[in-house]
């Protein structure tokens, strides 16, 4: 079973969020507002995205990376 943790200020506590998150991701995904969907990633985060075609992975950290590749998926 996947868990999806909310990292807070200073990454002191972590507390699972998992169904407030799904619904966040769903309703930002689908309006493409890459804005609401970073809300659940920290600094810490990782996306990890596979290429079937290649068989490789790329690891994305950071919000900044954060930012790029889940902009690179609207287009």
């Amino acid at each position: 079973m996947a868990s999806i943790l909310c990292c807070t200020s200073g990454n002191q506590t972590v507390e699972a969020v998992v169904q407030p998150a799904w619904d966040n991701h769903f309703a930002a995904f689908g309006g493409q507002d890459v804005s609401k969907v970073l809300l659940d990633y920290c600094e810490e985060s990782k996306i990890i995205v596979y290429n079937w075609h290649d068989d490789t992975e790329t690891v994305y950290n950071g919000m900044a990376a954060h930012n790029s590749v889940l902009v690179s998926f609207r287009a």
